[in-house]
């Protein structure tokens, strides 16, 4: 039998854990990614040089930091946006995904680099844009990263005469990553179990 669990399908996660640690890890992914490849290509044949000066290595880590709720947001969304055709109370989801969204955060220590303050001011930005979500119909996948994307390059650590005029390249970068991983998120969850545990109806 054992040799004919290899070839088995595993089944599709339905709870709340299993999504809080999905957003952990896809947010992470999509920020960092996008953060190295843009420096790395900015620096060019220098890129190893810079990544072992203490100076970029710093502003790398704040890059990271304070983008990593930006992309919670983003793949939050994304997540809100494919569960509310199948959620019994679609109002009650936002709320349920920005909870979510929030225990993936406080996953994380405070960056002392970036302090309690901010970091606290970040949490409370990423709950507030993920309830708003509930304000207006899902947005196409594509779409979602627009207003964001000048805000990601803006983080870029990377010096202003090196950036140049790259906000859309960077944009970009997040449209298409997160179209990939909307196809993931439908393979990898039941969307109706989840959201029905999200967002169930109480009655």
């Amino acid at each position: 039998m054992a040799l004919f669990d290899l070839f088995r399908k595993t089944p599709p996660a339905a709870d709340r854990a299993a999504l809080v640690a999905w957003l952990d890890s896809r947010a992470a992914h999509l920020i960092q990614k996008g953060i190295h490849e843009y420096s790395r290509a900015r620096a060019g044949t220098a890129w190893q040089m810079i990544y072992q000066e203490p100076m970029f290595i710093e502003a790398l880590d704040v890059a990271r930091w304070r983008s990593f709720p930006i992309g919670l947001q983003l793949v939050g969304e994304m997540v809100e946006g494919a569960l509310r055709p199948f959620a019994p109370v679609p109002v009650a989801l936002p709320e349920a995904v920005a909870a979510c969204a929030l225990a993936a955060f406080d996953r994380h220590p405070v960056f002392a680099a970036i302090g309690a303050d901010a970091w606290a001011a970040m949490r409370g930005e990423l709950h507030d844009k993920l309830v708003a979500v509930g304000l207006h119909p899902p947005k196409p996948v594509k779409d979602i990263a627009v207003p964001v994307g000048q805000r990601i390059f803006d983080l870029m650590p990377m010096h202003p005469d090196i950036k140049q005029q790259d906000s859309l390249i960077v944009r970009n970068h997040l449209r298409t990553s997160l179209l990939t991983l909307h196809v993931e998120f439908a393979r990898d969850f039941d969307r109706a179990a989840l959201a029905a545990e999200l967002a169930p109806d109480g009655a």
